[in-house]
């Protein structure tokens, strides 16, 4: 039989859409959720100062962040980013989370929604890898299960849908013969055909967007329709800050926390990087908005957009 929970909910202004305050019995977090026009009302919470989890979110898109001051995180993508029209903070009372706490919080909540698919996830990597002893991991368990409990109770159901289910045939028995063997390299041209990725699972493809670059060191190997990995060794381009387009600053940040976190030194990769889409991996390589499925190409030069299409 499970077990009766009591929940507290402050509402600022009587409803669910405004600022509000939740706590669960036996737990010892604390969860704000305030629309982004009133966000700053936070600022009265002593606990948005504390170490903690964050999420952006508006009606197709999450973005899942941590901050060792959770306010001073939000006013920052509050000019930054300009999508989101919710932010949810997850913290405890006695801020007594860590660094390798919220690393392993974030980690877990980036991969729920990403299984989930119930909302695009704009995260660009899927968190740092946790490292926390047994005992630390079965504590951050139960404080996962009652932030998940609230957030849905509050309805942001980001993390309660089911598994996104991949609707494709089934791979013919010559798949892997059809990928190795000989291809003629084809120009782009226009293609009607429906994109089948599901060819592209397995195989290591790298970004050549003009003769000039090859040679220009970079591999990417597809795992799934959301995991693409730039492999190490990799390497990337210098940004050119004279093309004025939305993502270029998102693709600097980008850059900028890969190095930190020490996948990136300089202009080449050290470690793997995992990302959710080609395009992404393309605009981090080249530092520009670029269309990956007529630059990215196999080992024979043929387009993945025609392999896809084939």
């Amino acid at each position: 039989m499970a077990e009766a929970r009591t929940i507290e909910l402050l509402l600022s202004n009587g409803t669910l859409n405004g600022l509000l305050r939740a706590e669960l019995a036996k737990w010892n977090g604390v969860m704000f959720s305030s629309p982004r026009d009133s966000y700053s009302l936070l600022s009265n919470q002593f606990e948005s100062k504390y170490w903690g989890i964050y999420l952006l979110l508006s009606d197709d898109k999450v973005y899942i962040g941590q901050a060792n001051e959770l306010l001073r995180r939000i006013s920052e993508h509050d000019r930054g980013k300009d999508w989101w029209t919710r932010v949810v903070l997850m913290t405890t009372t006695n801020d007594s989370l860590t660094r390798s706490d919220i690393d392993w919080l974030e980690y877990k909540l980036i991969n729920i929604a990403f299984t989930r698919g119930t909302l695009d996830v704009d995260n660009r990597v899927k968190g740092n890898t946790p490292k926390v002893s047994v005992f630390r991991e079965a504590n951050l368990s139960d404080y996962l299960d009652g932030a998940l409990l609230l957030l849905e109770l509050v309805g942001i159901k980001v993390f309660a849908g089911k598994n996104k289910a991949r609707k494709y045939a089934p791979l013919p028995n010559d798949f892997g013969d059809k990928l190795a063997g000989e291809r003629t390299p084809i120009i782009a041209k226009p293609n009607n055909k429906i994109r089948d990725i599901r060819k592209l699972f397995g195989l290591t493809i790298h970004l050549e967007r003009t003769s000039n670059d090859r040679g220009f060191s970079n591999s990417v190997l597809v795992v799934s329709e959301r995991e693409f990995i730039l492999k190490s060794g990799s390497l990337i381009k210098k940004q050119d800050n004279s093309i004025m387009w939305k993502d270029k600053k998102d693709i600097a940040e980008i850059r900028e926390y890969q190095s930190k976190v020490g996948k990136l030194y300089g202009d080449r990769v050290v470690q793997d990087i995992l990302f959710d889409s080609l395009n992404k991996v393309a605009r981090f390589i080249y530092g520009q908005n670029i269309n990956a499925w007529v630059s990215f190409v196999d080992s024979s030069g043929v387009t993945i957009d025609a392999i896809a299409k084939s």
